[in-house]
């Protein structure tokens, strides 16, 4: 304290050099706290304005940087033969930033775009803000009226498609919103949990001691909401070049190159090569189905990124390539395309003419399908199905073009090869043969006599007998196949039961997916007296339908290609496939092996050889023989094995079509199969078609000429 008691050996205050006590001293001490503020202050204000004069000015200049995707090019889809069956080729799309599309205008960014055109002075002028508010609002008017009067687009239309992208981008906004305001009430203050007693209270408190506050900031942004959306899509190369010649006429436009799938044969294997396309609000191209959508990953490319840097009023100042884009590779399929093209046109000449027998004549069938397979590799020559529609209008189908697809009762865009699970009719008997002879219910050559039915005139009865009142006679299993005598099998299934019948038909994959590299592959239905539904039981007519193919047994055109492929190389149940290569140069050969590995792996079915003769027998029987049921499927110096069928669909509708065969006889090479769905009969109708394409099969070089 200053009123201290001073020494008396104390130093005269006169000889101090600085009055500790006096009152100037003490003002100088505080002007000096004052002071020292103010001089650092004032020293970063000269060090802002002289050492980062530069620093603050590039950044006022330079507004941000931007990344953009770098369009990558999709791989193709080649036939077995080298055709281009899916390629990619460049197109402009005109893109609008979404600000300049959206209405009403985003306040914030129309008061940030008028600004931006201000000198600093003339924005202190509310004057002037508002007259370049209102100069953005005229500029935005006048962009859509450009660009419906240039593109020949009535406003209507383009309003309605700004009205999606709005409509796009405001439901992803609330999403996010709706998330972030569900997180924010689960983090709201907790009450002290009393009931828990000392443990609940500590463990509240130490949850918002722990627990970082959460504020509802500023509006979400989305990048939907600051980027460009395509508006119209595969423009010329002079509307492109107009656009970017005049970029102060069309503010907020950007042209960009953009790679589009095409289908240079049109609707050629429409439903094996599916659709890729460009989803809503989405640059890059996806596959929809197909092998589109099985090799989706395979054929798409990566897209690379580049960087550029905009200044406030939109140039350009430079640009960065960040990524390369990677292409997507080619993928080579089994199909032989001079082959399917002709199996595509006999299956669109059968559908447009009338079909079957008389009962239902002047009614062309519902849709069909044939296909091929190599016996031995289980590669697929040929997938035809139809009715069909064309790539280019699946690719941007108008309103009115895709109502008419989705309400067309034949369904074309229904996959029959692997989806059109139906009753095969008695082109199943081959299978009930297998089992017969397997489970030694009948000898290979035991003679049984048919009278044309199985116990009654009225029930279980043969084709013949419906139509000519007589039964078939004596005959032994080749004959029974090559007649289709339904009471043969009837009387089979009566003596072996259920049982060989469906443990023989899982055994060659009946019920189950082949495992073909095609993604929406049905299954079919393989009745089970051991596996029946809940009240279901199992009678003994129900293995008599079994034993010919009817019932509740369904199969697909597939399934059945692939149990004749099993008979023709003398059986080894083989898996589909319809991929035979893809390039990738980046990935091993290990890799690439295993991408084309088979689902199921080749399996080896347990019958004897006797077995596989008699079948043989049966179905050259069914050509050669005068009685044989597929003798119009025969055609001079082409050797060939089949069996037709026909499969009852009840009521008024015809019955389903169908033929199953090999060529050649000796050491086949080639399986396949007609369908026709409510064609009639398989004698009539599908072994004609068969013996047709049995034509362009030697036409094509898989059956030798000798």
């Amino acid at each position: 304290m200053r009123n201290q008691p001073v020494p008396v050996y104390a130093p005269d205050l006169d000889e101090r050099l600085i009055d500790a006590d006096g009152p100037g001293t003490r003002f100088a001490l505080l002007g000096l706290i004052f002071l020292l503020p103010l001089v650092v202050i004032c020293g970063r204000l000269a060090y802002v304005q002289v050492g980062l004069n530069e620093y603050y000015i590039d950044a006022w200049e330079t507004v941000e940087k931007i990344q953009e995707p770098i369009p990558a090019r999709d791989g193709r889809i080649l036939s077995a033969d080298g055709l281009v069956l899916a390629d990619v080729r460049p197109q402009f799309d005109l893109e609008v930033n979404y600000r300049w599309l959206e209405e009403p205008s985003n306040e914030t960014w129309l008061r940030g775009e008028a600004r931006g055109r201000l000198t600093r002075s003339q924005r202190r002028s509310q004057q002037e803000v508002d007259r370049a508010i209102a100069e953005v609002l005229s500029e935005k008017e006048e962009l859509w009226s450009r660009l419906s009067e240039q593109f020949a687009i009535p406003g209507g239309e383009m309003s309605d498609q700004r009205g999606r992208i709005q409509n796009r981008v405001e439901r992803m906004v609330a999403s996010v919103e709706q998330r972030r305001e569900r997180k924010q009430r689960d983090d709201e203050v907790q009450q002290l949990n009393w009931k828990e007693g000392a443990v609940g209270i500590w463990k509240t408190l130490v949850h918002e001691l722990t627990t970082s506050p959460r504020r509802r900031d500023e509006p979400v942004i989305l990048r939907e909401e600051v980027s460009s959306h395509v508006v119209l899509s595969d423009i010329t190369s002079e509307q492109a070049a107009l656009l970017q010649s005049l970029p102060s006429h069309f503010p907020g436009v950007t042209v960009r190159v953009a790679k589009t799938r095409v289908y240079p044969e049109k609707e050629l294997a429409l439903h094996v090569l599916g659709i890729r396309r460009r989803r809503d609000g989405e640059r890059q191209s996806r596959g929809e189905n197909g092998v589109e959508l099985a090799y989706d990953r395979v054929l798409t490319g990566r897209s690379g990124v580049k960087e550029f840097e905009q200044d406030r009023h939109g140039e350009i100042l430079g640009e960065t390539v960040l990524a390369e884009p990677v292409d997507g590779e080619d993928v080579v399929l089994t199909l032989d395309a001079k082959l399917q093209k002709a199996a595509e046109r006999l299956l669109e000449r059968t559908l447009q003419s009338p079909q079957g027998d008389s009962a239902f004549a002047g009614r062309p069938p519902m849709g069909g399908a044939i296909a091929a397979i190599d016996v031995r590799t289980g590669e697929m020559l040929v997938m035809a199905s139809g009715p069909s529609v064309s790539q280019d209008v699946m690719l941007a189908p108008s309103t009115e073009q895709w109502d008419r697809i989705q309400h067309d009762v034949r369904r074309p865009l229904f996959n029959r090869v692997t989806q059109g699970a139906v009753a095969p009719g008695s082109t199943f008997t081959l299978l009930s043969s297998i089992a017969l002879l397997q489970n030694k219910t009948f000898a290979p050559n035991e003679d049984f006599f048919c009278q044309g039915y199985l116990s009654s005139p009225d029930q279980y009865r043969c084709a013949l007998f419906i139509k000519h009142g007589v039964g078939h006679g004596q005959l032994t299993l080749p004959d029974a196949i090559a007649q289709s005598c339904n009471v043969y099998f009837f009387e089979a299934g009566r003596r072996m039961g259920p049982t060989p019948l469906v443990l023989w038909a899982q055994r060659f994959g009946f019920g189950q997916p082949t495992g073909i590299d095609l993604p929406g592959e049905a299954s079919g239905h393989l009745p089970n007296p051991f596996h029946l539904e809940e009240r279901e039981q199992w009678h003994s007519g129900m293995t008599l339908q079994l034993a010919i193919g009817q019932g509740t047994l369904t199969t697909t055109p597939l399934q059945l290609l692939r149990f004749t492929a099993v008979l023709a190389n003398g059986g080894t149940l083989i898996t589909p496939r319809l991929v035979r290569s893809h390039s990738d140069a980046n990935a091993s050969e290990a890799n690439a092996a295993a991408l084309l590995e088979p689902e199921f792996a080749p399996q080896v079915a347990q019958m004897n050889e006797e077995t596989l003769k008699v079948l043989r027998e049966g179905m050259q029987l069914a050509i050669t023989h005068p009685q044989g049921t597929a003798q119009l499927a025969y055609e001079n110096e082409l050797p060939c094995a089949g069996k037709a069928g026909t499969a009852q669909t009840g009521g008024d509708r015809p019955d389903h079509a169908w033929f199953v065969g090999y060529t050649p006889i000796e050491n086949p090479r080639v399986a396949f199969v007609v369908f026709l769905e409510q064609g009639g009969s398989g004698s009539e109708v599908a072994a004609p078609i068969a013996r047709e394409f049995l034509i362009e099969l030697a036409q094509a070089g898989y059956i030798p000429l000798d």
